[in-house]
């Protein structure tokens, strides 16, 4: 709604799933932050129990991620193969660097480019509702509430 804050807040880590607006459209955005002011991005690879249908019919790669980040999972579509990072990529001041954790099927930083910290909304720690389209959208009860960290 707005890009107004009333406190600065808490400088985002390395690994925090935050909340943003999009610097290509204003779109709200959910993403992995992966690289801080001065870093240089790079990445990994990672294992997850259950997938939709839908994803599961483009046989995907799930990996683990780990490294600089807390650990975590990452999904791979062979049939939707993007590039990994365009070379080392060193994040300039006052701007941070983010992926989605569905890493062929996500509008990041490789293609919306470094996320002003003025467009940093929060950071992400729970899922409040799910819902399952293989199953007509019904919530998936079990996982409300559930940390969004393992």
């Amino acid at each position: 709604m707005t890009c107004i804050h009333l406190t600065h807040g808490e400088n985002p880590a390395p690994g925090d799933i935050i909340v943003f607006d999009s610097p290509s459209d204003g779109t709200s955005l959910v993403k992995r932050l992966i690289a801080i002011p001065g870093d240089t991005a790079a990445g990994n690879r990672a294992e997850l129990s259950t997938l939709l249908n839908a994803t599961r019919s483009h046989d995907p790669s799930v990996l683990r991620e780990s490294g600089a980040l807390p650990a975590h999972d990452i999904l791979l579509l062979p049939t939707r193969r993007h590039s990994d990072l365009v070379g080392p990529v060193t994040v300039p001041a006052g701007m941070y660097f983010v992926l989605g954790d569905n890493r062929d099927n996500s509008s990041d930083s490789r293609y919306i480019g470094f996320v002003p910290r003025r467009n940093i909304v929060g950071r992400a720690t729970r899922v409040v509702v799910s819902l399952n389209p293989d199953r007509y959208y019904l919530p998936r009860t079990q996982r409300a509430f559930q940390s969004l960290y393992q």
